[in-house]
């Protein structure tokens, strides 16, 4: 086998190494993230004589991350020893992992317009930058579902929630902040704190000037992404923590619509079967209702839609609705342009 010593420049494009990356992150390989400036290092890497230069390592120490509820600060050693293996794991199944990339690349590139369309939406309503957007990008995770795209959109929640109710500027900045790093780490292995998890990759690497600059504080902060745990919701929770649990369920929240163009990730996410979605996603609402509503927050009902309501409408609709929104999952479509697939179907 050859060794990383042995990769000659020509054999990988940038193109390549992006995709085989993106790919062995999402299949085999669960200690990483990346960003492009990573992989912008990962190529010099790749292209070089072997050796690792201090600010090679530098660059790549800050960005790896081991995906556990332990301590992140492992040794430096400990890191490279990991990148090493990473190296030779990629290339060693180099042709296996480029006959799945597909499904990867798609998951990446995945409604990118509609996402923009939410960043620039919240920055224009709060003082998140885009240094913070990019934090929070690399320490989410590829998740089907839970991911760095279910944290935009559960941000723009916030933020249309809190403008509802006149909510002061540094608290919608703090709930903001907390609905992009609330799901940091995110894995489907429910024997570690998820919410202990996220705040720890993010006190790792949230600089404390965000926190001076936003107006907030970093335990406040930590306390918020703790109460997003399903189970802390309650009636008489303060008025802004029940504006970020209500913003967490923001793929339940709009009309029929909606609720396909948002949830059909859950499928692939809880391996749930097509024919069951509607009565997965209405068991799931009835077994999380409070005194009759999934949501508390005294603004729901000026921005969101009754679940229930929504669920039965879908429900009334032929099945090959579904399907059709679930072929479309992957596709870079806005809302409106998917509105309008799923209509032309209903009046057929």
């Amino acid at each position: 086998m050859e060794t990383p010593e042995q990769i000659n420049k020509n054999k990988f494009t940038q193109f390549d190494i992006n995709l085989l990356l993106e790919n062995t992150l999402n299949k085999t390989w669960d200690v990483f993230v990346c960003d492009d400036i990573l992989l912008n290092e990962i190529e010099k890497y790749i292209h070089s004589d072997g050796t690792l230069k201090s600010a090679l390592k530098s660059q790549i120490l800050t960005r790896f991350l081991k995906r556990s509820n332990d301590d992140v600060n492992t040794s430096n050693d400990n890191r490279i020893s990991e990148f090493n293996k990473f190296i030779e794991l990629l290339w060693q199944d180099r042709d296996k992992i480029m006959d799945e990339l597909s499904e990867s690349l798609s998951l990446n590139l995945f409604r990118s317009n509609e996402n923009l369309k939410k960043l620039n939406y919240i920055k224009e309503n709060s003082d998140i930058t885009d240094d913070i957007i990019l934090i929070a990008k690399n320490l989410s995770v590829n998740n089907w579902y839970h991911n760095f795209w279910h944290e935009i959109w559960v941000a723009e929640t916030v933020v249309k929630l809190c403008k509802e109710c006149g909510i002061d500027r540094n608290m919608v900045n703090l709930l903001v902040l907390t609905a992009l790093f609330h799901d940091s780490g995110y894995t489907k292995t429910y024997d570690i704190d998820l919410e202990k998890l996220a705040c720890n990759l993010s006190n790792t690497y949230l600089p404390n000037k965000v926190f001076e600059k936003m107006g907030v504080k970093r335990d406040d902060f930590n306390n918020l992404i703790m109460m997003t745990n399903i189970n802390n919701r309650k009636a008489n929770n303060e008025e802004h923590l029940k504006i970020l649990q209500d913003a967490d369920f923001w793929g339940l929240w709009q009309w029929p619509y909606y609720i396909l163009y948002a949830c059909m990730w859950l499928i692939d996410e809880w391996v749930i079967s097509l024919d069951n979605f509607v009565d997965d996603e209405l068991k799931f609402v009835k077994n999380h209702l409070i005194n009759g509503s999934l949501y508390l927050s005294n603004s729901w009902n000026k921005v969101l839609e009754s679940p229930i309501k929504s669920l039965e409408i879908i429900a009334s609709w032929p099945k090959n609705i579904i399907e059709k929104a679930y072929n479309l999952r992957k596709s870079n479509i806005t809302f409106e342009e998917f509105k309008n697939e799923i209509d032309s179907m209903l009046k057929q």
